[in-house]
């Protein structure tokens, strides 16, 4: 019986493949609602998400959005 707690025998690292090309990786974008603490609220998620459900956070990145109002306009006017 190999070493492991399950009693499983131990596989070589020649005969499985890598496991970062076989698991499917997903993008999510999340807005905060008003009155939410937008980064509390992120990092309860992402711990929840890895306790819960065996998912792990890759990257986090937030995108940062300035808005500006024209004077002759009422549109609104995104700029990066």
């Amino acid at each position: 019986m190999g070493g492991n707690i399950s009693g499983a025998d131990d596989v070589t690292a020649n005969t499985t493949k890598s496991a970062t090309t076989e698991r499917p990786v997903f993008v999510a974008r999340f807005r905060a609602l008003p009155d939410v603490d937008p980064v509390h609220a992120l990092r309860l998620m992402l711990k929840g998400a890895l306790r819960l459900h065996g998912l792990q956070c890759l990257s986090c990145e937030e995108e940062i959005h300035a808005t500006t109002q024209t004077s002759n306009s009422s549109h609104t006017r995104v700029s990066a």
